[in-house]
């Protein structure tokens, strides 16, 4: 199993680089890539600078953890997120070269690493077949929905964790969970939520009779 965790050092050399990185990622990618982001206008570029910035905030605790499935997952859904733009996916692996490239080339020891992480989380990501959820409202809804959603009314946090962990035991990865399980739930408490309040403020009108 490859180990993509840094030491202390590393990782505070990590932290300081990372705004740097963002810049000269940005524009190593407008120079290969600008024209396709023409329609933009500077929003583009300073979309970019914004993604940029994200993936390496997420990377961060791989390289503390080095825990890689969940950059994986986030790369699943951050390429939903690009297909909803009309971007196409495969800019992402560049862009993720790039910072690897970059740390690879400015950190003093460990970068290669970081650029290895990088390299794998997409691979992982590559190899395993596309989430299809958008339009979340329409999926069938999980058996575990609404047992969820009761543990959050109740304020069950332990039971709530409980059946986040029992999916992810069963092979179901985060991008997942969040839209047919997390997101859901909260979708229906918040729909329910008005009624439970007013069913509360009646029965309490009636007690104080």
């Amino acid at each position: 199993m490859t180990d993509y965790r840094l030491s202390a050092a590393a990782l505070s050399e990590y932290d300081a680089l990372r705004l740097a990185a963002v810049e000269q990622v940005t524009q190593s990618f407008y120079a290969e890539f600008g024209a396709e982001y023409a329609r933009f206008g500077e929003r583009g570029k300073k979309f970019c600078r914004e993604d940029i910035g994200f993936h390496l905030e997420f990377l961060r605790p791989v390289l503390d953890t080095g825990m890689i499935e969940p950059y994986s997952d986030y790369l699943r859904w951050f390429n939903e997120l690009l297909s909803a733009r009309g971007i196409p996916a495969n800019h992402t692996g560049h862009t993720l070269t790039l910072m690897g490239n970059f740390f690879r080339a400015s950190m003093t020891h460990d970068g290669a690493a970081v650029a290895r992480a990088l390299d794998d989380a997409f691979a992982a990501y590559q190899s395993r077949p596309e989430l299809e959820v958008s339009g979340g409202s329409e999926l069938a809804a999980w058996p575990e929905l609404e047992e969820f959603e009761n543990t959050l009314l109740r304020g069950d946090h332990r039971r709530a964790s409980a059946l986040f962990e029992d999916l992810r035991a069963r092979g179901r990865n985060l991008v997942e969970i969040e839209v047919r399980l997390v997101e859901a739930a909260l979708c229906n408490v918040g729909l329910r939520w008005p009624t439970t309040w007013v069913q509360t403020v009646m029965h309490s009108t009636r007690l104080m009779r």
